[in-house]
C-alpha cells in the first residue's frame, strides 16, 4: 500500500505579499518533495474599507487551505491591512 502525501504536507510557504491591482494575495512556496518553486495568486473578491479584516483572513485562508496552511492569519492580516491602507 502507497501513502500519498497531501498538498498541506508537500508545501513550505516562504513569501507572501499583496498585488494591488488586481488585489490578490502572492504566496511564494516550495514543494518539498521535489524542490521546485511556485508562485501562487489568490484573488482577493468583495473586499472593501469597512471589510473585517480578521474575517476576511479567515474566509481566505478556508478557501485556499492547501496553500495557506502554513502562513500565520497574523501574515495574512497584515496584507490585508496593506491593501486597505492603499484604498484610502
Amino acid at each position: 500500500m502507497s501513502t500519498v502525501k497531501s498538498d498541506v504536507d508537500n508545501i513550505l510557504a516562504h513569501k507572501i505579499g499583496i498585488k494591488f491591482n488586481p488585489p490578490s494575495l502572492v504566496l511564494l512556496y516550495e514543494l518539498k518533495d521535489s524542490k521546485q518553486f511556485k508562485k501562487r495568486l489568490m484573488p482577493i473578491r468583495n473586499f472593501s474599507l469597512e471589510s473585517n479584516v480578521k474575517l476576511f483572513g479567515d474566509n481566505l485562508k478556508s478557501r485556499h487551505a492547501e496553500k495557506l496552511s502554513s502562513v500565520p492569519n497574523e501574515q495574512i492580516e497584515k496584507m490585508l491591512k496593506l491593501l486597505k491602507d492603499y484604498n484610502r
